[in-house]
């Protein structure tokens, strides 16, 4: 009993266990095989290019794929799943209240490599994401290019990072290189924390591919290290 106990307090055996309960579901309801969002895409092209482009998503909405949602949302923990189970073995976390002691958070080389480098890999999986969620819908020929989406993310990426970097930057140095204590400090990290939140929400209701999960690993690392620094700047 004191093993089967322990066990049950070791995230790695919790989380590891759900990865291969979620795995086994997966496999057995889907193959392994990622939900398309029709039934039959080819037909579904076919049919879109035969009508109006008005008339696009009344003549196939019979061919969307009355599964994709669940299956999609099945693929989506099991992202998740095997998000958490990496943070906790690559941080060799055995408790729960290993949590509160990842000394790495208050690693000032860590926090600095972090929020600047981590931005770039955002950046560059988070379009890839986008694009691939928009391409799971077949379009009418005279739809718009592709083109036009990539330049408005590329866009929101570049504008977000002018704003980004210094806001981080300078709030990361008030927090771990001064003794500034302020509530409005904490209420940026919250604001992080809620838009953090966001970007989890709508990375979550997109087509699943491996590409989330290093999206959902950057978000899991992002929210326990705002908690970290709201912590530090309470407790400094």
């Amino acid at each position: 009993m004191k093993r089967l106990y322990s066990l049950l307090k070791n995230p790695i055996f919790i989380f590891a266990l759900l990865l291969l309960f979620l795995t086994i579901i997966i496999i057995y309801k889907t193959g392994f095989s990622f939900p398309d969002y029709y039934t039959n895409r080819e037909l579904a092209d076919k049919l879109a290019q035969a009508v109006s482009r008005d008339e696009v998503q009344q003549i196939i909405k019979h061919l969307i794929n009355p599964n994709y949602k669940i299956d999609n949302f099945l693929y989506q923990s099991w992202g998740w799943f095997l998000t958490i189970f990496l943070f906790v073995i690559i941080f060799r976390i055995k408790n729960f209240s290993d949590f509160k002691n990842l000394r790495v958070y208050n690693n000032k080389i860590f926090v600095y490599s972090w929020i600047n480098l981590s931005y770039i890999v955002f950046s560059v999986f988070i379009i890839i994401s986008n694009m691939i969620d928009l391409m799971k819908y077949v379009y009418h020929w005279s739809a718009d290019s592709f083109s036009i989406p990539l330049f408005i993310m590329l866009s929101v990426v570049v504008f977000s990072a002018i704003i980004y970097y210094p806001l981080v930057n300078i709030l990361s140095y008030i927090t771990y290189n001064t003794k500034i204590k302020r509530l409005f400090y904490q209420i940026i990290w919250g604001i992080g924390f809620a838009i953090i939140s966001l970007l989890m929400i709508v990375t979550t209701c997109s087509k699943f591919t491996y590409i989330n999960i290093i999206l959902d690993f950057y978000y899991l690392v992002w929210l326990i290290f705002i908690v970290y620094s709201i912590n530090y700047i309470k407790n400094k």
